[in-house]
């Protein structure tokens, strides 16, 4: 019986599955652009609803991160472990960094060169 599992069949399933995934992050693209070529207000609009969803996100994922990292650190401090304070912190400043998503995007105004 053959090996499934051989490094060579491992490799080539990853890359069918990389092209996949590729070409289904792509698709979304092709159907942004509307009823009608010429107006492109409907494809505004619809990436401007994706823009802010996204946001969201972020920013839900933000709090979580926020909470996760606080609890962390509290704990780290009872320890008095210097490790799990640096760990703490980094996921502090990333959860500071998620949720200041949709400000930074705001100030880039990315939404006006759609």
């Amino acid at each position: 019986m053959k090996k499934l599992f051989t490094a060579k069949n491992v490799r080539r399933i990853m890359s069918i599955a990389m092209v996949c995934l590729m070409l289904f992050a792509i698709s979304p693209c092709v159907f942004a652009a509307g009823t009608d070529p010429l107006d492109g207000s409907a494809a505004q609009d619809i990436m401007t609803k994706l823009i802010q969803i996204i946001e969201k996100l972020f920013i839900y994922i933000g709090i979580g991160l926020a909470v996760w990292g606080v609890g962390q650190f509290i704990l780290s401090v009872k320890n008095d472990d210097a490790d799990s304070k640096a760990r703490a912190l980094k996921v502090i400043i990333a959860a500071i960094c998620a949720i200041s998503i949709g400000g930074i995007t705001d100030a880039i105004g990315i939404e006006n060169y759609l």
